[in-house]
């Protein structure tokens, strides 16, 4: 679960960090280049951890053997 989460935030990082060096590029300062790149893929990413968590969610609700093994993955992808 670790893992995974890890390379989501990364992967947030990477979009959110060209975004601002698109901007910077196209001569803005670097703090607008800042804020203008991160506002343009807010939305987009934090839908994307919304799926990510939404996709997850339901393996915190098995029941059984298999319930105590998969409710840890959730337990750490969620927070």
């Amino acid at each position: 679960g670790f893992i995974l989460v890890l390379g989501i935030v990364v992967d947030d990082a990477i979009v959110t960090g060209e975004n601002v060096y698109s901007h910077m590029r196209r001569a803005e300062s670097s703090l607008h280049a800042a804020i203008r790149g991160t506002e343009e893929v807010a939305i987009p990413v934090t839908f994307g951890v919304l799926t990510t968590v939404a996709a997850f969610l339901p393996l915190a609700f098995i029941e059984g053997g298999r319930g105590v093994f998969f409710a840890q993955i959730p337990a750490v992808v969620i927070p």
